[in-house]
């Protein structure tokens, strides 16, 4: 009989490939070692695993090969999650998940459709990237993912002039930077913090940094 195995399956009782064979027989391993029947494939050899009937004069003895293929179950690596700028560099997926990943395996997005190794905060959307390594039978695919969220980059809005006159209206500031965003602070030409609204008729002209 024959019998292929996962490297991270179940023991297996190899008498039971051994259809109507008597008991009693003992078993060699493939470098003629003595075996048992219980056969673990995270520490088998690939071969044959004999099974033996020792002869009963006039009769003779028989013999009978169970041929074992481990396949090595495959990594796919650990889960990781990664926190991005939306304008940060590309990352390389596979190298976030960690040593024991197998190479050569293929990447799917968040859509569902394939996706290369390659995250761009630019053009690609977060969510779960999943990483697949195929088995070879009867091993099963293995898995892993990389969760990405993606944080907005600040936007202060375009720098801007204007010239006022001293008796003038006072001017709100942030009226000035088209599209930013709210809830930051403004500081003076001198590093001291101070409000939006700007009143010509009190406040020094200069340099204000929103």
């Amino acid at each position: 009989a024959s019998i292929a195995l996962c490297s991270d399956g179940a023991a297996v009782d190899l008498s039971s490939l051994l259809i109507g064979a008597d008991p009693g027989g003992t078993w060699t391993a493939p470098d003629g070692t003595a075996h048992g029947p219980s056969l673990d494939p995270a520490s088998a050899s690939n071969g044959a695993y004999l099974y033996t009937l020792a002869a009963m004069a006039p009769c003779v003895g028989d013999q009978a090969a169970i041929n074992v293929t481990v396949n090595p179950a495959p990594h796919a690596g650990a889960n990781a999650a990664l926190s991005l700028c939306d304008q940060g560099p590309q990352v390389d997926l596979f190298a976030q998940l960690g040593p024991a990943a197998d190479p050569g395996g293929s990447w799917t997005g968040p859509d569902g459709l394939p996706h290369s190794t390659t995250y761009n905060p630019a053009s690609d959307m977060p969510g779960t990237f999943t990483y697949s390594v195929m088995g070879a039978a009867p091993c099963t695919t293995a898995s892993a993912t990389v969760t990405i969220t993606e944080s907005t980059t600040p936007n202060a809005g375009p720098d801007a002039s204007i010239a006022l006159c001293s008796d003038g209206a006072a001017v709100d500031l942030s009226s000035l930077l088209t599209g930013a965003d709210p809830g930051g602070t403004w500081i003076n030409t001198l590093g001291n913090p101070v409000p939006p609204l700007f009143d010509p008729t009190t406040d020094p002209a200069g340099t204000f940094i929103y």
